[in-house]
């Protein structure tokens, strides 16, 4: 060992040392170099515990601890340097739970041995020192590694008192068998041996014996099983849990699992400033309620009592929010939620980059096999299960009114906490959690179920749906009385969109209450609007999984008051030909675009349609189906213009066939374009590399007539009497040229088109002297040159 690294241990981990002055030691390539000392250590391994060591002090060493021959043979330690890896033949064996033997009785108990003793390897149990020292006799017993790595240990207490045995304790010793010896098969389904029942019959090669069915009334108390499962496998899923509660936290093992797979880390910014936030008030019985947070967290050990001499930047204030189901009699700690306000420290964070799952990338992963059965898992606690780096816990310090406590595992409400989990979670599914040291919480796992909700979404094997409670919530939802509470309504709204038809019309009466400046009225049209929309949600459709096999579909339609598509797939299986329908969608046009041509729409309609659903169709061969014959001949007909090389270059990247069909068969999307209300999701071009419309830039919409009429709205209104419209001096100024973009649906020569493009506004003064007053007035008139 380094004289650094002895340094830096602890002193209760310094058992003795002794100063040696003049000795050496001869090294494995001939050299000597001297020894500052000799000392005893307590040294602490995860898969063996507590252990004490004779080390060597040396001043300098290329590594700061290595380990000699005498510890490497006394513990049996194998090298393997095919493998560069090192692998130990011995193992402690360690109790799942607490024991209590009574005296003068014989036990068999399941203990575990280490991850890292390998599959199906045969060994022996033999006592252990913390045996010996309870006076227990362990039987040596040759047994073989199962699956989840349990072994019977057999023990005996001679003694007249009774002997406990904590939670993971080593209660033998594993050593690894040569391959000399052979051992026969021990089956651990058979919980007692002394009690035997004839109810069920197990063959053994060497003898046959019965013992009784395993009791599995635990396991059912704490899953829910589903009904439609068959008894024999209903029991099979229920020994597959019982075999494996040890992922769980149960009443029996409360303690949440904890691993350092991946660890947390907080990078503050170059310029972050420090803040320390007073504690906010609690009324009493919510304070009785945070000390017992405060108690079992620092039973856990996710958090760590701040000491007097540590500097702290930034603290922060706790907040107790109220679960869902909150229990009315009287409130418990289980009714609210420990969580921290990190607003300041997350601001003085820097960014991490991590991909997060699309939700609509997961909730179509089912497409490729779908299932009959479905499982979900749940993590009991997750954030509080990862470990936080030591320089990190510092800055996730809070204040509360029974003092100043920091973070010692990862707390919810840090930014970038998200990004680091789904980090862990992209690390055989128990057998991974078990190995990550992560606990599973049973009250939010089901296994084997014919549905189940995922990220908000009723999943199955008939497709996607709105979970059925939410739907309930939604059409229970009482009228918003205010904005607030119309932003919650239009959330909930927002994230079952893809599910209702013709979504951005419906919704558009209750989205325009949210403008600036719009005094919150609730009219007769958003009761219509609210109405209709829980309607659509409480019957709409299953959104089937979209099939890579299988073409995609492409139904557009565009009119002038919107574009309107449906993604599709037809099964040929299915004699019905039913379309199994991937997604609906509608988008709205503005004034501007409204003034198109009926080819210039409909091409305009295909390109926003297809880009909406490029995660489907892109690479893939596709049927686009429209209802304009002159769509049909798209690459042989030539257009001109910018914006035609635009979309043309667009639909180029894909590989489509434009099948035309009547106005009769294309009901769906036709519907969908022709919404009543043709404001909702306008299509507009906001920037100059729009890839959609060229960059005009709208000098027209800066004229206001007295009437509060945008003069650009009254040029493009049909029949509009511009000679009647008379401006004040301090209304207009000078005269304005405006150009319209070129149109290029005309085949006109570009004289014509260049005359009918430019329109000048000319002002006529009149001057009429009345007898003490000048008024001045302007009559605005158009010409068309």
């Amino acid at each position: 060992m380094s004289k650094s690294l002895f340094d830096s241990v602890s002193d209760k981990q310094k058992l003795s040392f002794e100063q040696l002055d003049c000795s050496e030691i001869r090294l494995a390539n001939n050299d000597t170099i001297k020894v500052t000392g000799t000392a005893k250590i307590k040294m602490y391994i995860e898969t063996r515990g507590e252990i004490d060591i004779d080390v060597y002090i040396l001043p300098v060493t290329s590594h700061p601890f290595i380990l000699g021959t005498d510890y490497l043979m006394k513990n049996n330690v194998v090298l393997d340097f095919s493998k560069m890896s090192c692998q130990l033949n011995t193992a402690n064996v360690q109790t799942q739970k607490r024991l209590s033997l009574e005296p003068n009785t014989e036990t068999i108990v399941w203990a575990r041995v280490p991850n890292y003793i390998t599959l199906g390897l045969q060994g022996v149990c033999s006592k252990s020192k913390f045996s010996c020292s309870k006076g227990l006799l362990v039987a040596k017993a040759v047994v073989t590694v199962p699956y989840n790595r349990k072994v019977p240990v057999k023990l005996l207490n001679p003694t007249s008192e009774n002997v406990v045995i904590p939670k993971g304790r080593t209660i033998a010793e594993f050593s690894v068998l040569n391959n000399e010896y052979e051992c026969a098969s021990f089956s651990d389904t058979i919980p007692e041996v002394q009690h035997v029942d004839v109810s069920e019959t197990i063959d053994s090669p060497h003898s046959k014996f019965t013992c009784s069915k395993p009791d599995y009334s635990k396991v059912k108390s704490l899953f829910t099983l589903p009904e439609n499962l068959q008894e024999t496998e209903s029991d099979k899923l229920a020994c597959l849990l019982h075999d494996n509660l040890d992922l769980f936290v149960t009443e029996d093992n409360p303690n949440l699992g904890f691993t350092r797979v991946v660890e947390h880390k907080i990078l503050l910014k170059q310029d972050a400033v420090g803040k320390h936030q007073k504690p906010y008030r609690l009324p009493p019985f919510k304070r009785e309620i945070l000390r017992e947070h405060l108690d079992n967290l620092l039973k856990q050990g996710i958090i760590a009592p701040v000491s007097e001499t540590e500097d702290l930047l930034i603290t922060s204030p706790i907040v107790l929010v109220t679960k869902r189901s909150k229990n009315s009699a009287k409130p418990c700690a289980q009714d609210f939620r420990f969580c921290c306000d990190f607003r300041f420290l997350n601001s003085q964070t820097r960014e991490f980059k991590y991909a997060i799952p699309n939700l609509q990338e997961l909730t179509e992963s089912f497409s490729e096999v779908i299932p009959n059965f479905i499982s979900s898992i749940d993590l009991s606690s997750g954030f509080f299960q990862m470990g936080l780096s030591n320089d990190s816990s510092q800055y996730t310090a809070f204040n509360t009114c029974f003092g100043t406590y920091k973070f010692s595992r990862l707390p919810m409400g840090l930014k970038t906490a998200p990004n680091t989990f789904q980090m862990l979670m992209d690390k055989e599914v128990f057998q991974r959690f078990r190995a990550a040291g992560l606990k599973l919480g049973p009250k939010k796992c089901s296994f084997a179920a014919s549905s189940c909700v995922f990220l908000g979404h009723l999943i199955s094997k008939d497709g996607i749906r709105p979970p059925p409670d939410r739907v309930k919530a939604i059409s229970d939802y009482p009228r918003p009385k205010n904005i607030k509470e119309l932003r919650r309504l239009l959330g909930l709204f927002n994230w079952f969109r893809k599910f209702i038809p013709n979504y951005s019309a419906l919704v558009f009466p209750l989205t325009r209450l949210l403008k600036k400046e719009q005094i919150f009225t609730w009219r007769s049209e958003q009761e219509t609007a609210f109405n209709d929309l829980k309607h659509k949600l409480v019957n709409s459709d299953i959104l089937s999984f979209p099939k890579f096999d299988l073409t995609f579909r492409l139904s557009v339609d565009t009119s002038a008051r919107g574009i309107g598509y449906m993604l599709y797939q037809l099964d040929p299986d299915d004699e019905t030909q039913k379309p199994r329908i991937i997604r609906f969608g509608s988008k709205s046009l503005s004034p501007w675009q409204q003034s198109y041509g009926p080819t210039k729409l409909e091409l305009l309609g295909m390109v926003v349609s297809i880009l909406d659903c490029a995660d489907y169709l892109r690479g893939n061969s596709f049927i686009a189906e429209c209802d304009h014959q002159a769509l049909k001949p798209l690459y042989q007909k030539q257009f001109k213009g910018a914006i035609y090389e635009r979309w043309m270059s667009i639909l180029q990247q894909f590989s489509f066939e434009i099948v035309y069909k009547k106005a009769d068969d294309m009901q769906v999307p036709d519907a969908l374009s022709r919404c009543e209300n043709s404001k909702a999701e306008v299509v507009e071009s906001p920037v100059e590399d729009d890839p959609f419309f060229p960059f005009v830039e709208d000098v027209c919409g800066k004229v206001k007539l007295p009437n509060g009429q945008n003069f650009s709205e009254l040029i493009a209104s049909k029949g509009a009497d511009v000679q009647a419209v008379h401006l004040t001096d301090n209304a207009y100024d000078a005269d304005t040229l405006i150009n319209d973009p070129y149109d290029a649906d005309t085949d006109e020569s570009d004289n014509n088109v260049r005359k009918k493009s430019v329109r000048k506004i000319s002002k006529q003064r009149r001057t009429m002297n009345k007898s003490d007053t000048e008024i001045v007035d302007k009559t605005l008139t158009t010409s068309v040159f």
